[in-house]
């Protein structure tokens, strides 16, 4: 109270108190509907893409093993279609939950010695080529997977488990793909275009982008 003010009555007090519910009943009554809608939205657009029919066409599971008797962390990488040879993690989804909903743990993923690695994915964009492997002194190795697929035509993984051996019998990993065991996405100057036997059967041309190799 300033100086000069007279002290409220018990009256105005009970007046603002009510003033004060009345304010926060209407704030309620208007947010609660909505909350709803933007809820119900939520949820719909979460089913459209869980259950895209689209996105579930193309989604494939493969196993990782790790034979090389040590502790690890793996980034299975592609060749993006439509990139002119970028290269980065394969975009991860979660299995044991609903069909369609992104893992984003698709990159430098712990694996144990003897440990088996169920990897869920959509290959509508990409074709899997490598797996990166990052040693506890972190070194980093390359195994090559799938030799599949153009940056034109995307093809599923070939096959359903892949064994990683100790890495004395695998490559040093070129330093250009480092970035993807990152989870980051980078122009490789080493991709390779597998074309399909049918284009070469049926004479079709296939994008090929300048400075990349081809192989059959």
């Amino acid at each position: 109270m300033t100086y000069g003010q007279e002290p409220e009555t018990g009256c105005q007090k009970k007046e603002k108190k009510r003033l004060k519910k009345a304010i926060i009943l209407v704030v309620t009554c208007v947010a609660l509907p909505v909350f709803g809608v933007l809820l119900g939205l939520f949820m719909i657009l979460f089913l459209l893409i869980a259950y895209n029919p689209m996105g579930l066409a193309f989604k494939a599971s493969f196993n990782i093993v790790n034979k090389s008797g040590e502790d690890m962390r793996i980034t299975p990488i592609g060749m993006w279609e439509g990139k002119e040879g970028y290269y980065g993690p394969l975009p991860r989804f979660y299995d044991k939950y609903p069909p369609m909903i992104p893992n984003l743990r698709n990159h430098s993923i712990k694996l144990k010695a003897n440990q088996k690695l169920k990897y869920t994915y959509d290959w509508d964009d990409i074709n899997f080529r490598h797996i990166l492997i990052e040693r506890k002194n972190r070194e980093i190795y390359i195994l090559d997977t799938d030799k599949m697929g153009t940056s034109g035509a995307c093809i599923g993984p070939q096959k359903k488990s892949y064994e990683i051996p100790h890495p004395i019998m695998l490559e040093t990993a070129p330093p250009e793909l480092i970035p993807c065991t990152k989870g980051k996405e980078i122009k490789y100057s080493g991709a390779v275009q597998y074309r399909p036997r049918l284009f070469e059967d049926y004479n079709c041309n296939y994008p090929r982008p300048a400075g990349e190799k081809d192989e059959k």
